[in-house]
C-alpha cells in the first residue's frame, strides 16, 4: 500500500510538470505579495497578463484593417500629379518653304502672266521649355462584375476567424489554469492527509513505545521498531508532497503573470461539483454549435466561394466613371500654350472586358472549388472528430463520478474502521499490523478519493473548454 501511495504521488508530480509547460505568459510585478485567489481570480489574472491575447488582439486590428481595404472599393479614387520639367529648348513647329502660284489674269485690255511667289521655311514656337503641369484624376468603379463585393467579404470572413482564435486562444488559457488550480488544490489536499496521518502515526508511535517501555501488553521491541519505520516513511511522503504542492502554487502563479516571489493562497476548500444533467446529443450539438473551430472551417468556406464569385467577376466587363483636370503652367501663350490649351477638363465613362486569357481565369474557378471542397470534407471530419471527443469526455466523466460515490463510501468505511481498530489497539486488543493496515488504508482511500475528485474537475474544464461555453 505504500509503493502504491508513492506511486500515486510520483504521477501527481509529473501531471504538475506537465500543466506548467503549456503556455508562457507575460511576468508582471506585483505589489502586493500575499493573494488569497479563487479560481475566477486566477482566470481574470491569466487573461490580464498573457502575452499571447496581446498578440491575438493585433491580428485581429490587421484582420480590421484589410477589410476597411477592401471597403475602399466601393468608394471613388482621387490623386493628384505635379511634374516639372525643362527642355533643352523651345518646342517648335518648322513649316517647310514652298512656292505660290498665282494662274495667269486676263483683264479684257490687260492681260497678267502667271506669277510665283516664294514661301520661305517657317520655324514657329509652340511652347516654352520650362513646363510645370498638374493633373487631378478622379476614377469610380461603377460595376466590376461582383469583384470588389468577393474581396470585402473574404475579408469579413477573415476578421470572422481572427476573432474565433482570439477565443481559441483565450479557451485554452482558462483551461490550463483550471488545471494547474485544481492541481494546487489536490496538493494542498493530499499535504492536508498527509498531515494528519503523520500526527496519527506519531501518536500510535508514542503509545507503541510507552507500552513497550513500561511493559505489561503485548507491544514488543519489533512492534515499537516497525511503528517508527511506519511513522518516518508517511513523515518522508510528506516532506515530498509539500514540495509538490510547491512546485504546482509555482506554477499557478508563473502563468497568472505574476512575480515569482509573490505568495498566493488558494481560497477555496473543495473541488467544484457541478453535475451536468446534459445528455450527450445534447453536448454534442452544443459543441458543433459553439466550438471556435467549427466556426472557423465554415468561414474559411465561406472565402473560397467568394474567391471563386472574385474569378468569375472576370467573365464581366468592368465599367467607371473616370474625370481629369490638367492645369499646365508655361511662360509662352502662344503655339499651343493658349488659355484654353493650359486648363483642361476630361469626363468620360470606360469600359474593360476580359476576351482572352489562356483559360486564365477557369483555371482560378477551379482552384478556389477545389479548395472549398477540400474544407467541406474537413469540416466533415473535424466534426466526427469533435463529437467522438465530447463522446469520450463524457464516459470519462460519468465513470469518473460513479468511481467518486463509490470511493467516498470506501473512505467513510475505512475512517470508521481504523477508528474502531485504534480503540482496540489502544486497549490492547488489536495488534499493531492491524492498526497500521487500517490507517494506511485510510490514508490512502482519502487520497484516491482526492484524486478523483481532481479528475472529475479536469474533465469537466476540458469539457467545457470543447463546448466553449461557461469558460470562466
Amino acid at each position: 500500500m505504500i509503493s502504491n501511495f508513492c506511486n500515486c504521488k510520483a504521477t501527481l508530480l509529473i501531471t504538475i510538470i506537465i500543466f506548467s509547460s503549456l503556455n508562457i505568459p507575460a511576468q508582471t510585478a506585483n505589489s502586493e505579495k500575499r493573494l488569497k485567489l479563487n479560481l475566477q481570480k486566477c482566470i481574470e489574472l491569466a487573461l490580464e497578463n498573457n502575452n499571447s491575447r496581446t498578440s491575438f488582439n493585433y491580428g485581429e486590428k490587421i484582420a480590421q484593417a484589410k477589410l476597411k481595404q477592401a471597403k475602399s472599393g466601393h468608394y471613388p479614387s482621387l490623386d493628384i500629379a505635379a511634374s516639372f520639367y525643362r527642355m533643352d529648348g523651345d518646342p517648335n513647329y518648322i513649316i517647310p518653304d514652298s512656292k505660290i502660284q498665282i494662274p495667269s489674269l486676263d483683264l479684257g485690255t490687260l492681260v497678267l502672266p502667271p506669277m510665283i511667289f516664294p514661301v520661305p521655311e517657317q520655324n514657329i514656337k509652340l511652347a516654352d521649355k520650362q513646363n510645370f503641369q498638374t493633373d487631378i484624376n478622379l476614377v469610380l468603379p461603377l460595376f466590376t462584375g461582383g469583384k470588389i463585393s468577393s474581396f470585402i467579404e473574404q475579408a469579413r470572413a477573415g476578421l470572422e476567424v481572427a476573432k474565433l482564435e482570439s477565443k481559441e486562444n483565450d479557451q485554452q488559457i482558462i483551461l490550463q489554469i483550471k488545471k494547474l488550480f485544481y492541481a494546487a488544490l489536490l496538493t494542498t489536499k493530499l499535504q492536508e492527509i498527509a498531515e494528519e496521518a503523520y500526527e496519527r502515526f506519531r501518536t500510535t508511535l508514542k503509545f507503541t513505545e510507552s507500552a513497550y517501555q513500561n511493559g505489561g501488553s503485548r507491544v514488543t521491541k519489533t512492534d515499537y521498531l516497525k511503528s517508527k519505520t511506519v511513522t518516518e516513511t508517511v513523515k518522508s511522503f510528506l516532506i515530498q508532497i509539500s514540495g509538490e504542492r510547491k512546485n504546482a502554487i509555482a506554477a499557478l502563479i508563473f502563468t497568472m503573470g505574476l512575480d515569482y516571489k509573490t505568495e498566493i493562497q488558494i481560497n477555496e476548500n473543495d473541488f467544484p461539483v457541478n453535475p451536468d444533467s446534459k445528455t450527450l446529443d445534447e453536448l454534442v450539438e452544443l459543441t458543433l454549435n459553439n466550438n471556435p473551430l467549427v466556426a472557423k472551417v465554415e468561414n474559411g468556406i465561406k472565402v473560397f466561394d467568394y474567391k471563386i464569385d472574385q474569378a468569375k467577376s472576370d467573365f464581366y466587363p468592368s465599367v467607371a466613371l473616370f474625370g481629369n483636370y490638367r492645369k499646365t503652367f508655361n511662360a509662352y501663350d502662344y503655339g499651343y500654350m493658349t488659355k484654353e490649351n493650359k486648363n483642361v477638363w476630361t469626363v468620360g465613362v470606360g469600359l474593360q472586358l476580359n476576351l482572352f486569357n489562356g483559360f486564365r481565369t477557369l483555371g482560378l474557378i477551379e482552384e478556389a472549388e477545389a479548395g472549398r471542397d477540400m474544407l467541406v470534407e474537413q469540416n466533415k471530419l473535424m466534426r466526427k472528430g469533435l463529437t467522438l471527443k465530447v463522446q469520450y469526455l463524457y464516459n470519462q466523466v460519468s465513470t469518473a463520478i460513479e468511481k467518486e460515490a463509490a470511493m467516498n463510501e470506501a473512505r467513510m468505511a475505512a475512517k470508521e474502521n481504523c477508528l474502531l481498530i485504534e480503540k482496540a489497539y489502544f486497549n490492547d486488543i488489536m495488534d499493531l499490523d492491524n492498526l497500521i493496515e487500517a490507517q494506511i488504508t485510510e490514508s490512502m482511500i482519502s487520497a484516491q478519493h482526492s484524486n478523483v475528485c481532481f479528475e472529475i474537475a479536469v474533465l469537466e474544464a476540458e469539457l467545457n473548454s470543447v463546448l466553449a461555453i461557461n469558460l470562466k
